[in-house]
């Protein structure tokens, strides 16, 4: 006798064992299974071909690596060139001013009464 439970099939035979084997479920509309979601990080490579395998191409540093197996190695590489990113996009611009570096340095001068070659020293 077979009965159905989810997805479990309970297997009864005339010598009295009992046996569960796990069965996938089956669609009862007859079509193919769920296609998986797309993982972010294609958002950050593009799919090349290099002599006849798939590659990843990163579009941060463009390093190639192997799209064939899974998305593991690709992800952590784009999460390394986006923390990258990040970091230079987040760095101040500065500028340098000579005329005004010009008046600090006088004022320091005449606030601390420096000699006038302090500023001929080594270091300065």
């Amino acid at each position: 006798m077979t009965s159905f439970e989810g997805s479990q099939v309970n297997v009864s035979t005339g010598s009295g064992n009992n046996e569960v084997e796990d069965v996938e479920p089956s669609n009862a509309s007859g079509g193919s299974k769920r296609k998986r979601g797309t993982s972010f990080v294609w958002n950050y490579m593009t799919r090349v071909d290099v002599n006849g395998i798939r590659m990843a191409k990163c579009d941060f540093c463009e390093n190639l690596l192997n799209a064939t197996q899974g998305t593991s190695s690709l992800r952590k590489l784009v999460l390394k060139c986006l923390d990258d990113h990040q970091e230079a996009t987040n760095s101040t611009n500065t500028s340098f001013d000579q005329n005004v570096g010009k008046l600090k340095v006088a004022k320091m001068i005449i606030i601390h009464e420096l000699p006038l070659r302090f500023v001929e020293y080594t270091g300065f």
